[in-house]
């Protein structure tokens, strides 16, 4: 199954997606390393490039913008259920509304 949802911020703004983009995600595909990702951590929308440990014990989802403004964010095999995976980012829709 495929579906949308809204950019929240510019973190992953040298991937040209941008805050208000709609990205079109495939919720059946498994992430491998490299992908973009969407997922919920506290209930916030994240976007971020996934990369996981050989073992799968930990998974590290890096912003890709020009500046320090958003933080890598880790987690470990103890606190790995705080991300909700919702999908692998596919394609992205711009608006060009300002």
């Amino acid at each position: 199954a495929s579906m949308y949802v809204i950019a929240p911020d510019n973190s992953m703004m040298i991937s040209g997606i941008t805050r208000g983009d709609k990205v079109l995600i495939a919720s059946e595909r498994k992430p491998v390393n490299g992908d973009i990702v969407v997922g919920k951590i506290d209930g916030s929308i994240v976007i971020r490039r996934f990369y996981s440990s050989i073992d799968s014990n930990s998974i590290i989802l890096l912003p890709e913008c020009p500046n320090s403004m958003y933080n890598s964010i880790f987690f470990t095999r103890s606190d790995i259920s705080k991300f909700k995976l919702k999908g692998v980012a596919i394609t992205v829709q711009k608006s060009l509304e300002q």
